[in-house]
């Protein structure tokens, strides 16, 4: 399948991830649950120890949730991001001027310098690159990252099944399986500690709060299901019909010695 035009990709950035979606968000809110980004962070302090003073960077922030929560989940923080589109880099900046926003990884890279950031975090933002462009980031992150310190990752999972059902891929350029994940990390140095796939909150996911139906109200089993770390929405990939949200892939490395 050809990847998306440059019109097609230019498209979805400006009309569909602008900072026409971020106007209404404020950084500095009372605090928005999101269970992607809480599994995830819980999942990093599994494997590395985080620190007052040490840096938390998101990659792609999208909304800011993973922001807010990492303020909350670790100790004192020091918050960076890494944002691609200019628009709302200058966006963060004024709501949140604290924040270390940076247009590309080699910047923050410059900033922190080798070593300099302790948690690296990637939730559905690895599959907007071009896979040569990939390469090259996975390499500035590594060099980025802590000795001890952990690179968190969320993917679509498309296994070759799932590929070929989906109609619109657009903006994903990159379509990743457990083991093709697996082996680009660690051809960018990279050890990994922990790839599973996750079935979200959706079909089959639903069962996580099955075991309340006889003890709780419906409501409360709907509000338990959408908030246990482990639960997520998936993703389209494989999903023509949007009848059911695809599965997705959890990752935790740190790099291999130097």
């Amino acid at each position: 399948m050809a990847s998306p035009s440059p019109d097609r990709l230019g498209e979805y950035y400006d009309r569909q991830y602008g900072v026409a979606l971020h106007e209404s968000q404020d950084l500095e809110i009372p605090l928005r649950w999101d269970s992607r980004a809480t599994s995830l962070i819980a999942l990093g302090r599994l494997f590395s120890r985080f620190a007052p003073d040490d840096v938390f960077m998101d990659i792609g922030p999208g909304y800011g949730d993973a922001l807010r929560l990492a303020r909350h989940m670790l100790p004192e923080p020091r918050l960076a991001c890494v944002e691609f589109n200019q628009d709302l880099v200058r966006f963060y900046r004024s709501v949140m001027p604290q924040i270390s926003a940076h247009t590309s990884i080699k910047g923050a890279l410059e900033e922190f310098g080798p070593g300099g950031v302790k948690y690296v975090y990637a939730a559905h933002s690895l599959e907007h690159f071009d896979i040569k462009d990939l390469k090259i980031e996975l390499q500035n992150i590594r060099n980025l990252l802590h000795k001890n310190g952990a690179f968190i990752i969320e993917v679509p999972h498309v296994p070759e099944h799932a590929f070929n059902a989906a109609r619109n891929h657009t903006p994903h350029l990159i379509f990743f399986s457990r083991k093709g994940l697996g082996k680009m990390l660690q051809g960018a140095g990279f050890r990994v500690r922990l790839c599973v796939e996750v079935i979200g909150k959706y079909g089959a996911g639903k069962n996580y709060a099955a075991s309340m139906r006889q003890k709780a109200p419906e409501e409360t089993e709907k509000a338990l299901a959408q908030q246990l770390a482990a639960v997520n929405a998936g993703d389209w990939i494989g999903a023509p019909d949007n009848a059911k949200r695809g599965k997705i892939l959890k990752c935790v490395v740190q790099k291999m010695g130097d």
